[in-house]
């Protein structure tokens, strides 16, 4: 099996001419506040759309895609470029700008280039960020043996073992 393989098996392609760029790529990006890196290839389809196939050891899986109108920046460097990618909400999550950097072997440019003709993004909308604050009580009481505090929710007290 191959990264084109899956792009196949998904139906995002039916013949190789619809990929216009294939890279082998290092993904590194920020997901619920931990840094994460993936190794795989990175495909253009048909100036359309973005999808990067995650290698396993034996097997490949799609991480994901975009379509270039959700990019809305690329910025170049020496090893990589990043794309900033507004998503759209899903499972409850606002709509948010996620930013993918991509290290990949000399074809910076030419993945600049093609990402860099995207159409201007449509006027964005106001993002709305819910906040939720849960506030948790904990009640002590104060051991009749040894005089320490300890969760009421204990049956004995953890430092010696009175009621």
């Amino acid at each position: 099996m191959t990264a084109r393989t899956v792009l196949y098996d998904l139906g995002l392609i039916s013949n190789d001419r619809q990929v216009e760029l294939e890279s082998p790529a290092t993904l590194y990006y920020t997901y619920d506040g931990r840094d994460e890196k993936k190794r795989g290839t990175l495909f253009l389809l048909e100036n359309t759309l973005v999808v990067f196939v995650q290698h396993h050891l034996v097997s490949f899986e799609k991480h994901h895609e975009y379509y270039l109108s959700q990019i809305q920046k690329v910025d170049g460097y020496s090893d990589g470029f990043k794309a900033h990618v507004l998503c759209a909400m899903t499972e409850g999550r606002p709509e948010e700008v996620i930013s993918y950097f991509y290290e990949t072997k000399g074809d910076v440019n030419r993945w600049t280039a093609a990402l860099g003709k995207t159409p201007a993004p449509p006027p964005a909308q106001p993002v709305v960020i819910r906040e939720r604050e849960v506030i948790k009580e904990i009640v002590k009481v104060r051991c009749g043996h040894c005089g320490n505090l300890y969760d009421e929710r204990q049956d004995r007290c953890p430092h010696c073992g009175g009621r």
